[in-house]
């Protein structure tokens, strides 16, 4: 806030977006940020939108031990790993009634101050799965 006020009383150039994480299982920014984003017309740029492939549906708290890809070796973003599969659990039903995967469930599309998102997809078929949501 204090960068916007700076740069208007200085009648220079403002920031006009903030990347940041914000998944549906990682909500923190949503309280106080986001009205703040909403309020001074800051456009919001998400990264990590399946919580570093958490979100994706392709695992369980039954297999969270087994874990694969770049959460095997480097468990990045921080997550409240019960809170995730709780949240997963809720939507892979959701999911199957739209004849989607979770990934396509597309959450933070709908936030009204996400801007874009930065998709982290490793493999074609991430980038494909994730992309369905725009074909339709």
């Amino acid at each position: 806030m204090k960068a916007l006020a700076y740069s208007s009383y200085n009648k220079i150039l403002r920031f006009i977006l903030l990347q940041a994480y914000y998944t549906i299982a990682g909500r923190d920014l949503k309280r106080e940020l986001v009205p703040l984003l909403n309020d001074q017309k800051v456009g919001l740029m998400v990264w990590s939108l399946l919580a570093g492939g958490l979100l994706s549906g392709k695992c369980s708290c039954q297999e969270e031990n087994s874990v694969d890809g770049r959460r095997a070796n480097f468990d990045f973003p921080p997550v409240n790993r019960e809170r995730v599969f709780d949240v997963i659990d809720i939507l892979q039903p959701m999911a199957a009634g739209k004849n989607a995967t979770v990934a396509q469930l597309a959450w933070l599309l709908y936030q009204q101050a996400v801007t874009t998102v930065i998709i982290g997809a490793n493999k074609m078929e991430q980038l494909d799965d994730n992309l369905k949501i725009y074909r339709h």
